[in-house]
């Protein structure tokens, strides 16, 4: 999904064209190499821009998001098992 969407912005920005896709006789369509390497450190410096969570109103990394949004589910679940508990 992420790679998906990297490369979307990619393709909107015109750094990656038609000619950085492989076509497939099953109607397959894949990354060439040049252009799967270019999706990844366009991945990696994305990973590395800072924004504000929207929840948390705390400053991180986008890279971090994952982790962050895991923790927030852990405490929900801690939250509600605790409720179900004490009934």
């Amino acid at each position: 999904h992420v790679a998906l969407v990297e490369t979307l912005s990619l393709i909107n920005n015109r750094q990656v064209e038609a000619r950085d896709f492989a076509f497939q006789e099953s109607g397959g369509v894949l990354l060439t190499d040049d252009a799967r390497k270019e999706v990844i450190s366009a991945w990696q410096k994305r990973k590395q821009q800072v924004i504000t969570h929207p929840y948390l109103e705390e400053k991180m990394e986008i890279g971090l998001i994952p982790y962050a949004q895991a923790m927030l589910l852990a405490d929900a679940f801690d939250e509600t098992l605790m409720v179900i508990l004490r009934f």
